[in-house]
């Protein structure tokens, strides 16, 4: 398996985005790139004046398919 993500590939989603609460995997895919483009700005130390550009309006297929593949790893890895 190849790991495409630039984050840790072993953040368990889950625990972070609850997937009850999205009516689609189209949905829950946009949010969960959302929440880990956050979290990499964040780890970043954004600068003040880029606050405003935390969360941008559009999100590339590349990106969203980087949320499929958290989604899946975390599946993987959970013990349930």
């Amino acid at each position: 398996m190849v790991n495409t993500s630039k984050d840790d590939p072993h953040i368990n989603v889950e625990s972070i985005i609850n997937s009850a609460r999205y009516s689609s995997l189209t949905r829950l895919l946009r949010v969960t790139e959302f929440v880990m483009k956050f979290i990499a700005k964040l780890k970043n130390r954004v600068k003040s004046q880029e606050i405003r550009e935390l969360i941008p309006k559009e999100l590339t297929a590349v990106e969203i398919n980087n949320a499929e593949i958290k989604w899946i790893n975390s599946v993987q890895i959970s013990p349930n």
